[in-house]
């Protein structure tokens, strides 16, 4: 039994297997570790694949600075690119919910990833939640969303719904295992 955020009841949660790739961008990577570790939700794994990094040892740097029993480093001795990278770690993971995240990316809040299993307990017909992504580069908040800036301004609260979209940012998003179970993994060609 899973409620909604900010109630205590955390019975049968499901193992959540966060997802990160990552090529020669260490300090990036620490940050969202470090976001992504900071979370307040139980059952939690967390797999990083060193996409044949040319500038440094990740998965040493990984183990000597972050020595986290939840966090396990896999490296690639061939660039696999964000698609076959996101399935080498989707085949290894062992959760019932997949959380992908970019290497430069961090939670707003501690809260994410219990929000996100959340949704899903009370929402059994969603496969995918689309993370709302703001870029913070150069001191502007940049919101980024699949809805243009004239949708945004004539409904204003449109990006704070709930709501079906035809595509997402791939920057964020959490899928149920099932999803992969049943429809493939990413198509390895898509760039």
């Amino acid at each position: 039994m899973v409620e909604v955020p900010g109630s205590e009841v955390r019975e049968g949660l499901p193992l959540v297997s966060v997802l990160i790739g990552t090529r020669d961008r260490y300090l990036s990577l620490l940050r969202c570790l470090s976001s992504v570790l900071s979370e307040d939700y139980p059952k939690l794994e967390v797999l990083v694949l060193d996409d044949c990094s040319q500038k440094s040892d990740i998965c040493g740097r990984i183990v000597g600075e972050i020595n986290d029993p939840r966090v396990t480093c896999f490296r690639s001795e061939r660039q696999l690119g964000v698609a076959r990278g996101r399935n080498f770690l989707m085949k290894r993971a062992q959760g019932e919910i997949f959380i992908v995240v970019d290497d430069d990316a961090v939670f707003a809040d501690d809260n994410t990833i219990m929000s996100t299993v959340a949704y899903f307990s009370k929402t059994p017909q969603a496969g995918i939640l689309a993370f709302k992504i703001v870029n913070h580069e150069e001191g502007i908040d940049d919101l980024r969303i699949p809805f243009s800036r004239r949708c945004r301004k004539r409904w204003p609260q449109l990006h704070e719904e709930t709501r079906l979209v035809s595509y997402y940012l791939g920057t964020a998003h959490a899928l149920r295992r099932e999803v992969i179970e049943r429809c493939g993994l990413y198509q390895e060609d898509l760039l």
